[in-house]
């Protein structure tokens, strides 16, 4: 395993005599292992580069949001997921590319950002299908033990993995610590997102059909009705930006997979990670922007007063 090469890495340089230059961390650690810090580094902070630039991007429009619309919980969950997001990145890059004394630590702030980032996000998600399924309390009792599914898949990114110093550099790294449990987390994200996108998809079509038609021609139509019907349907609602978010967990899921046979892939998983959870924060809080913001064609995510918000 990885973790058990950075750990033999480590402790042979206790033996070497100190390098000319100490901003070399990863001259302590064997080639391979070199490389895939520096993929994950490169990762980490191209994805942290374009977060920024989105929150900067959309700064007007998230002002508009929060001063033209009263203080209300999602409005609340929205913010904590950009927020949490950009820290839980900002941390992660600090543990890979500056010489910090407290490595667990920095480590489990960044877990508990990452935590705080997915319970936030699949909250506006939830909250999207609330609004589309309001008269239908089986269908919502199903999509909150969706959503207490991608919470507690959260939760395994404070058991995946383990961060320790380089000695005898003051620099940190972190590894997997293996195990087939790891796919949960995500598994449990992209099970959530495609159940979710399908389950609009499907209401939108649905709602938009002839009852009189048998259900598979109201859906598809025929020739080119069929494809525009499909597009139309697929399309709107931003329902392509849900099912993007879903589409890049896959390399996720089969590069953990993979490992577990080839264990030099698991330095990739780092690098497919960090891609994902900017790209998901940024669709997700684009979709609940765009809603409260009063974009045509765009389902619903007001609540009724009988049915708030996971009760």
């Amino acid at each position: 395993m990885i973790l058990e090469i950075l750990a033999t890495s480590a402790g042979r340089a206790r033996d070497r005599e100190p390098l000319p230059n100490p901003l070399t961390p990863k001259a302590y650690t064997i080639p391979e292992v070199g490389a895939f810090l520096s993929f994950d580094e490169y990762t980490m902070v191209g994805s942290l580069a374009v977060l920024i630039w989105d929150v900067l991007n959309a700064t007007r429009q998230d002002y508009t949001l929060l001063s033209t619309h009263r203080i209300t919980f999602l409005n609340i969950v929205f913010v904590i997921s950009r927020l949490s997001a950009l820290l839980s990145e900002t941390f992660s890059v600090l543990l890979f590319t500056t010489r910090l004394e407290t490595c667990a630590l920095s480590q489990w702030l960044a877990n508990s950002f990452f935590f705080l980032y997915r319970l936030s996000t699949s909250t506006l998600f939830y909250a999207r299908v609330q609004g589309v399924y309001q008269s239908q309390p089986y269908a919502l009792a199903f999509f909150r033990f969706l959503w207490l599914m991608a919470a507690g898949g959260a939760t395994m990114g404070f058991f995946s993995s383990h961060a320790f110093q380089l000695h005898p550099t003051k620099y940190c790294s972190f590894a997997s610590k293996g195990g087939h449990w790891l796919v949960t987390i995500p598994i449990s994200e992209a099970v959530f997102d495609v159940l979710i996108c399908s389950a609009v998809t499907y209401k939108i079509g649905h709602d938009h059909s002839s009852p009189e038609r048998p259900f598979w021609r109201r859906w598809l139509g025929r020739g080119e009705e069929g494809v525009t019907r499909f597009s139309d349907r697929f399309l709107k609602d931003h329902q392509l930006y849900v099912s993007l978010t879903a589409c890049v967990k896959l390399p996720e899921i089969v590069i953990i997979f993979a490992s577990i046979s080839v264990p030099s892939l698991s330095g990739f998983r780092s690098a497919l990670a960090f891609p994902d959870m900017t790209l998901t924060n940024i669709l997700a809080t684009k979709i609940y922007r765009g809603m409260k913001l009063g974009k045509k064609g765009l389902a619903s995510f007001e609540t009724t007063a009988t049915d708030p918000l996971f009760v």
